[in-house]
């Protein structure tokens, strides 16, 4: 009897916490881009832990070993290959950006329209452009670029680098899904990734990958303002002792080899209906 009470207080517990966290609008992030930049892909965080703070995310890995996407409080794993595979709490993230999803713009999406288009859309409809979304996109695409990268090994490179020489590009024809996005504003940078960044999720959940570009022909764009910010310090040496100016130069390297980064043509074969 005993038991039962202590495990129905904890419950209780467990969704006064979540009920709280929705009221609130808190977006929660685990470390800092500049340090997963500068190539702390260690990490002794835990997917259970993350998991109280949201339904709707994305990160990495552990190793920089994938893409996460957190999509309806399930967590999925995107490897190098572009293979999604759900994921156990006891599996790691260096880096992730999770909150309970509640939306408060909608957007139909009635024409065929670019990556390019669909962020100058989002943009164009977030009522300030200093405060934090969450963003949700549900559509048939007509064509889905994305990357993954394979996990590292010490000594890790700085993420610029892996970029450059190691992500996996993908392009698909023709595929449903779903993405997960946040919008941090520029007063951010270095923390969180700023701007727009998007992870997608194949309908049957296989296959995904870090958004770097599509045009989508049919669907819809949810936005979320979040009202507060949680961060969440990495307890590991090598994040206490990091040298964050340096740091502060391989997040704009990122950034940048991420623009830089040239996109493949379709794949015929790869189309999937």
């Amino acid at each position: 009897m005993k038991r039962f009470v202590a495990s129905l207080l904890v419950l209780l517990l467990s969704i006064a916490a979540l009920s709280s966290q929705e009221q609130k609008r808190l977006a929660v992030q685990y470390s800092t881009f500049d340090a997963l930049s500068a190539g702390l892909y260690d990490t002794n965080f835990e997917i259970g832990q993350l998991r109280q703070y949201g339904d709707s995310g994305l990160g990495t890995f552990e190793n920089l070993d994938g893409e996460m996407i957190l999509l309806d409080g399930s967590f999925f794993q995107i490897k190098a290959d572009g293979n999604a595979f759900a994921v156990s709490d006891s599996v790691k993230t260096p880096f992730a950006n999770v909150c309970i999803f509640k939306q408060d713009i909608e957007i139909p999406i009635k024409k065929d329209m670019t990556f390019t288009e669909i962020k100058n859309e989002i943009m164009n409809s977030l009522p300030s452009k200093n405060a934090i979304y969450a963003i949700r996109i549900e559509g048939r695409f007509k064509t889905m670029t994305t990357r993954s990268v394979p996990a590292q090994e010490t000594p890790f490179l700085p993420l610029a680098d892996v970029l450059k020489q190691q992500q996996k590009i993908r392009k698909v024809l023709r595929m449903r899904g779903d993405i997960v996005g946040f919008y941090f504003p520029p007063m951010m940078k270095g923390i969180c990734i700023e701007n727009i960044h998007m992870h997608f999720i194949a309908a049957d959940k296989k296959s995904g990958g870090h958004v770097l570009d599509f045009v989508i022909e049919v669907g819809n764009i949810r936005i979320g303002e979040m009202k507060e910010f949680l961060l969440l310090m990495p307890q590991t040496e090598t994040f206490r002792k990091l040298d964050f100016k340096a740091a502060s130069k391989a997040g704009e390297s990122a950034m940048k080899s991420e623009a830089d980064t040239k996109l493949p043509k379709a794949d015929e074969k790869k189309a999937v209906k």
